[in-house]
């Protein structure tokens, strides 16, 4: 999983990484495609961030979903 603070421009302002590994029984992993899995992480964004994009890859199967969170400018 990947946080990626961006400016107006797209600019990367700062990033970072971790790694998350998860173990499920058939069951848990049947509930947790209905119902989803949380998981929350404190991003605490630098002077000039416009938007933060989470990224998540299941490396097993190369698959990846993103997300962009517009932030609105803290004065």
């Amino acid at each position: 999983m990947f946080t990626i603070e961006q400016d107006a421009a797209g600019k990367v302002l700062r990033q970072s990484g971790s790694r998350i590994r998860l173990s499920f029984s058939e069951a848990q992993y049947a509930e947790y495609l209905k119902a989803g899995f949380g998981f929350h992480q404190i991003v605490q964004p630098q002077e000039g961030v416009t938007s933060l994009r989470v990224v998540v890859e299941d490396p097993g199967t190369a698959e990846v979903g993103s997300l962009i969170v517009p932030l609105a400018k803290i004065k």
